[in-house]
C-alpha cells in the first residue's frame, strides 16, 4: 500500500507488524529494492503488512524518524518502532530481518544489514550443545500432525517444521538431509515433518503455498520461512541465522 505523511500514523497503529519502506527517486538502490519489497510482501502476506512511501514528497515522516539514507525500512510492532535499517538487501535477508525484529525486539543489537551474525549463532549453538545433554530434546525427525505440531511449537524453544506433500520431488530430496540436520543440531533445535496432504491447519494459518516449506519457530513464534530444497550446509547456516 502507498503511505503518506497524513496517514502513516494510522497505518502504524492499525497494522501489526507493519514494515514501512521509504525510497528516494534519486537513489540508485531504490529500483532494485522496490522489487525485493514487493516479493517479500507477497511471501509474508498474512504475517506482516508492508507500506511504501516516497521520501522525497513526505518530509514530515523523514524528519520525525530521522531518515537520512535511502532506501530505508522501518519495522513497527504494536505501534512502536522495533527496528530500522537501510540499503539494498536480498529478499532472504530482508525477510529474515523483519521476522526476527518483530519476534525478538530485545535482540536488535545482534542484527545487521545482512541478518543475524552466523558466527554469533554458531558460537551460541556450540555453547548450548556443551551445556545440554542431547537426550533432553528429541533428536529424531518427529512425525507431526496438526495437533502435535501446534503443541510442539509451544513446547520447544527452537522448532523447524518441514511441510511436505507426497507428490513433491523436492520434498523427497529434503527428506534425505533433514534427519542428518536433526542429529547435527540435537540438543538445540528440534525438527519435525508435517504432511500437508492430511493436515490443512498449518497451510491455512501460515499461508503455505509451495513445497517443501520449512517453518522456523522460536518460543512459539514464527521467525523464519524457507521454501524449496537447499543443500545441507547452506540450509543449516540459514536456520541458525533465524535463531
Amino acid at each position: 500500500m502507498n503511505v503518506a505523511d497524513d496517514n502513516v500514523d494510522a497505518d502504524v497503529q492499525g497494522y501489526t507488524p507493519f514494515a514501512l519502506y521509504v525510497w528516494g527517486r534519486g537513489c540508485q538502490d531504490s529500483p532494485a529494492m522496490n522489487s525485493t519489497i514487493q516479493a517479500t510482501a507477497q511471501d509474508l502476506k498474512g504475517i506482516a503488512v508492508f507500506g511504501t512511501m516516497d521520501g522525497d514528497t513526505n518530509n514530515l515522516t523523514v524528519l520525525e524518524y530521522d531518515i537520512d539514507n535511502y532506501p530505508s525500512v522501518l519495522v513497527f510492532k504494536d505501534g512502536s518502532l522495533v527496528d530500522r535499517f537501510s540499503g539494498n538487501l536480498s529478499k532472504k535477508a530482508l525477510e529474515r530481518r523483519i521476522l526476527t525484529s518483530v519476534n525478538s525486539p530485545s535482540r536488535q543489537s545482534d542484527l545487521h544489514s545482512g541478518g543475524v551474525s552466523y558466527t554469533t549463532m554458531n558460537a551460541k549453538m556450540n555453547k548450548a550443545l556443551s551445556t545440554h545433554e542431547p537426550k533432553m530434546l528429541p533428536y529424531n525427525h518427529l512425525e507431526l500432525n496438526d495437533d502435535t505440531a501446534y503443541k510442539a511449537k509451544n513446547e520447544y524453544r527452537y522448532l523447524v517444521i518441514d511441510s511436505w506433500k507426497r507428490d513433491c520431488n523436492p520434498c523427497r530430496s529434503m527428506d534425505s538431509i533433514l534427519p542428518k540436520m536433526a542429529w547435527d543440531l540435537r540438543g538445540y533445535v528440534v525438527f519435525g515433518r508435517l504432511n500437508m496432504d492430511d493436515n490443512a491447519g498449518m497451510i491455512l494459518d501460515y499461508k503455505v503455498m509451495r513445497f517443501p516449506t520449512l517453518l522456523v519457530f522460536k518460543n512459539g513464534y514464527l521467525v523464519g520461512i524457507h521454501v524449496g530444497f537447499t543443500p545441507k550446509e547452506q540450509l543449516e547456516e540459514e536456520i541458525l541465522g533465524y535463531l
